[in-house]
């Protein structure tokens, strides 16, 4: 594992010395430059995306749902309240800040350290709630549609840049990456998904202004929201090295996200006195902070070690699993790396090593999966031939639905 540690070491370092030279010099990237913001629209296209993001996203739902109903035949049309409430994931926190909201008072079971979640989530469902909707179906309806918005924000953002066919499979993998089920789980990952193609959308068609209304919110609703400012710094000096005058309202998108991070901090400021308060939780209660992705690979494999004897779906799921997946990602940037525009590979660098850089990772194939960057990255990977994309389609797909089936009965997935 030492050596397997060093080279992905290696490789993003390489990796990131490469996305520097290409913003440096863009004049001299293989990429192409970008059309006109309309050159490109296929309204047709981004309607069956629609549909058959939405057909998707209702058949997972759907099944959670039936899953939960067979659990908890008791329940009845609780049944949803049962299954999240029994389950490792973070639903029931969310739902909790919906209704009671965040303080010190213990309104609920942990309350005072929910401020590790980031507010724009519970925000979004207090008005649903407030209607006395219940949260979690409520939630997961609203996620629906969140997540098919994106798919299509996806296809236009690939197909502008790229061609149609590369736009189609780039939503149709991003559908299938492992764990996309969670897009209709009641939590953030929809709903930031969203943002974050949004905010490349606007970015790149040039409304700065909307860009960064979109990455403030991105910053309210996770903390690698953050990032997006360095994707719109690093997109907008390739701007300027290609020798176009800057403006002021360049600010916006890089400012943007800035300002919805300095939101959060504020309302850890207001509720605790302590800006930082959120990281201070993170490391006392669940012993987690910041770290390096590589140490993360060396720590999930000594986990995976010591538990194939006593609990195996753990040292499989939260260790190999986990372990695939990294290092799966950060070949596909690799691979990917000279058809990516240098802005969008900096920023996938800068997500990846942040998310997978924790003390404690339970849950990489969900951060992973709102990475603007990593279904075209795979879709540019297996190139043109048909034959290599339907392969990597169905090889996603098998994926994709064992890791469902180990979620659904269950197993140790969050």
């Amino acid at each position: 594992m030492e050596w397997i540690c060093a080279a992905a070491a290696a490789v993003f370092f390489v990796l990131l010395g490469y996305g520097l030279l290409g913003l440096a010099f863009p004049n001299r990237s293989p990429v192409p430059p970008l059309p006109s913001p309309d050159a490109c629209r296929d309204p047709a296209g981004e309607r069956r995306v629609l549909c058959a993001a939405l057909l998707f996203g209702a058949a997972a739902l759907l099944a959670v749902a039936l899953c939960a109903a067979a659990r908890f035949p008791q329940a009845g049309f609780s049944a949803l309240d049962w299954y999240f409430d029994s389950c490792a994931l973070d639903a029931r926190h969310y739902r909790d800040l919906a209704l009671w909201g965040y303080g010190t008072e213990e309104a609920f079971f942990e309350q005072s350290l929910m401020i590790a979640f980031c507010p724009l989530f519970p925000w979004l469902m207090r008005p649903f709630t407030a209607l006395g909707l219940p949260f979690y179906p409520t939630a997961m309806a609203v996620n629906l549609l969140l997540f098919a918005a994106g798919e299509v924000l996806l296809f236009r953002v690939v197909r502008r840049r790229w061609d149609g066919l590369t736009a189609v499979y780039s939503a149709l993998l991003a559908a299938l990456m492992p764990g996309s089920f969670f897009f209709v789980l009641p939590m953030s990952e929809a709903l930031f998904f969203f943002l974050c193609a949004a905010f490349l959308d606007a970015l790149e068609t040039r409304r700065f202004f909307l860009a960064g209304a979109m990455g403030a919110l991105a910053a309210l609703t996770r903390t690698p929201g953050a990032l997006l400012s360095l994707l719109a710094a690093a997109a907008l000096f390739a701007h300027w090295r290609r020798g176009e005058r800057v403006r002021l309202r360049w600010l916006a998108p890089v400012a943007g996200p800035a300002v919805g991070v300095a939101g959060y901090l504020a309302l850890n400021f207001a509720i605790y006195g302590h800006p930082l308060q959120f990281l201070i939780f993170q490391r006392q209660h669940w012993h987690n902070g910041p770290g390096l992705f590589w140490q993360t690979l060396r720590y999930l494999w000594e986990y995976a070690c010591s538990w194939w004897q006593g609990s195996r779906p753990m040292a499989i799921w939260y260790g190999i699993w986990q372990i695939g997946l990294i290092l799966l990602q950060l070949a596909l940037l690799a691979a990917a790396a000279r058809r990516l525009p240098a802005p969008w590979l900096l920023h996938a660098l800068a997500y990846f090593a942040m998310v997978n850089g924790a003390n404690w990772l339970l849950s990489a194939p969900r951060y992973g999966l709102c990475l603007p960057a990593l279904a075209p990255a795979l879709t540019l990977t297996v190139g043109q031939r048909r034959g290599a994309r339907i392969a990597a389609a169905l090889l996603l797909a098998v994926g994709w639905a064992v890791f469902f089936a180990v979620f659904l009965s269950g197993g140790p997935v969050c």
